[in-house]
């Protein structure tokens, strides 16, 4: 797993690091890395994209974001409104992976 040091030295100004660690606490120093390159850390919790639309619509630009750029997410598969069901079900009791759903084609 990278460290704090190497995954902020990966962050582009204005970058943003989304976790889903919940503990995740930076150092002073790590800090201020972060306050120069203009990055922000983003905490996610996946019960949030049924609670609120806006926050789903910021991950989701996230997500384009890095699909625009060439480095695709392997954390994420995507699926179609009607392929839904066969997608989740394909999914493992405990995913690695997030289901993100796109709209149909």
């Amino acid at each position: 797993m990278a460290t704090k040091y190497q995954i902020i030295s990966c962050l582009a100004t204005g970058g943003h690091w989304v976790t889903l660690q919940p503990d995740l606490q930076l150092d002073p120093p790590e800090a201020i890395l972060m306050h120069l390159r203009g990055a922000s850390l983003h905490f996610l919790f996946p019960g949030v994209w049924s609670l609120s639309g806006r926050e789903q619509g910021v991950l989701l630009g996230a997500l384009q974001d890095l699909m625009t750029t060439g480095l695709l997410p392997c954390a994420y598969e995507t699926a179609c409104l009607e392929d839904v069901p066969s997608a989740f079900a394909a999914l493992s009791p405990f995913p690695l992976k997030r289901l993100v759903v796109t709209p149909a084609r």
